[in-house]
């Protein structure tokens, strides 16, 4: 804590570049999530409860194995993280999904999968790469899916660009660059793109402090499940 505490107070007396660079070269520890969250557990379908209330959704003992093919098998979210947005997007029923970041397809195959046990809602998705996705295109769903590549120039203006026709959106997933300065891009940009009431989903939220920061900046206390590897966090727009 007395590590964490002198973080904040260095980081914070920083303005604009100075204090991104900062920010960047630190990762948050688990228990500044466990501080400030309202649930933090490893228990998809607990979270769950806790976000949309007792006995909310369907989630499942598993899903069918879906393997990296083409990309890092450390890319795709975790199995209880799958689990949590299958069961999340069953109980929300989502009209508008829009996710960044998609390798090989897994969390895109399983919203699509979800979206049409629903029978509605669609899902946009972008990454950098055009061979990317190829779990989802083998998706029953897939009319369900419109891909968009981003250049990779002006990257940031791509994605507002893509979004705005979009708006408002019922849920923005982030899972593309971990960097401090794009996931907070990401987060501000999802953030004015939301409906009321929207939610905010995001992997690697311990990869930098800008999920952190970003809750923190809008007095909101996430809620976190905890994997092997990562941490995958949610916040809710206020309607």
């Amino acid at each position: 804590m007395v590590i964490e505490d002198l973080r904040a107070r260095l980081s914070g007396s920083l303005q604009g570049l100075a204090r991104i660079a900062l920010r960047s070269l630190w990762v948050p520890t688990r228990s500044e999530y466990l501080g400030i969250s309202v649930e933090a557990t490893m228990d998809p379908a607990h979270l769950l409860n806790a976000m949309l209330g007792p006995g909310t959704g369907e989630v499942p003992a598993e899903l069918p194995e879906l393997k990296a093919q083409q990309f890092s098998e450390l890319w795709p979210i975790d199995p209880a993280a799958q689990r949590f947005l299958w069961g999340f997007v069953r109980s929300v029923r989502p009209q508008r999904f829009f996710e960044t970041g998609v390798a090989d397809g897994a969390s895109t195959r399983i919203v699509l999968d979800a979206l049409e046990r629903n029978g509605d809602g669609r899902l946009w998705s972008v990454d950098v790469l055009p061979t990317a996705g190829d779990l989802a295109r083998r998706s029953p769903a897939v009319h369900r899916w419109q891909f968009v590549v981003l250049p990779a120039r002006h990257r940031a203006a791509a994605l507002r660009r893509t979004i705005r026709p979009l708006r408002p959106l019922d849920v923005f997933l982030h899972d593309s660059d971990r960097s401090y300065s794009w996931q907070a891009f990401e987060y501000r940009e999802a953030w004015s793109a939301l409906a009321p009431g929207g939610w905010l989903l995001s992997d690697d939220i311990d990869a930098s402090y800008a999920f952190l920061d970003f809750a923190r900046g809008h007095r909101l206390r996430p809620w976190v499940l905890v994997g092997p590897r990562k941490l995958f966090g949610a916040l809710r727009k206020p309607a």
